[in-house]
């Protein structure tokens, strides 16, 4: 079991002069992965890829794949967020 990133592809396959499509996917995927449970806490799971170093982080319910959080969605969340909050504050501002 494994996932292929963006980076695996870049990092494994293109930048050693390899063609992705000659290759199968158990050649360059990363296989030692760390997965969080659909109920674990953000903060846990953000701790989690801290200490892993990673960028993406499987999600599992019941032993199985249900999504996978990355960096770039928590990111991506937190700028949503912050947005809405600045907006309240204009208009607070306003008023």
């Amino acid at each position: 079991r494994g996932i292929v990133t963006d980076r695996d592809i870049a990092c494994k396959v293109v930048a050693k002069g390899f063609e992705p499509s000659r290759m199968a996917a158990s050649e360059f995927m990363s296989t030692d992965l760390k997965a969080t449970r659909f109920d674990t806490d953000l903060d846990d799971a953000l701790e989690t890829m801290y200490q892993t170093h990673t960028r993406r982080l499987p999600v599992t319910a019941h032993g199985r794949l249900v999504g996978v959080l990355s960096s770039a969605d928590v990111a991506g969340a937190f700028k949503n967020r912050f947005d809405q909050f600045l907006g309240l504050e204009e208009s607070y501002i306003r008023h």
